[in-house]
């Protein structure tokens, strides 16, 4: 959100041992999504680590 890596606002992160579970993640690149969990600072950006779908939803 808000621009490329390294210059983002925030990132909703998928780490490589859970990206099996997302197989179609490529399909929300510029959607409008929802995303839970804890949010965390790395790198002094805001960032939320998603382990399972049922943390993102795409949006109407």
């Amino acid at each position: 959100m808000g621009g490329r890596y390294p210059n983002q606002l925030f990132t909703a992160f998928i780490p490589k041992d859970s990206a099996d579970q997302f197989p179609n993640a490529q399909e929300l690149n510029g959607q409008a999504v929802s995303v839970t969990g804890k949010l965390v600072l790395y790198k002094g950006k805001p960032e939320i680590v998603l382990d399972t779908p049922s943390q993102i939803k795409k949006k109407d």
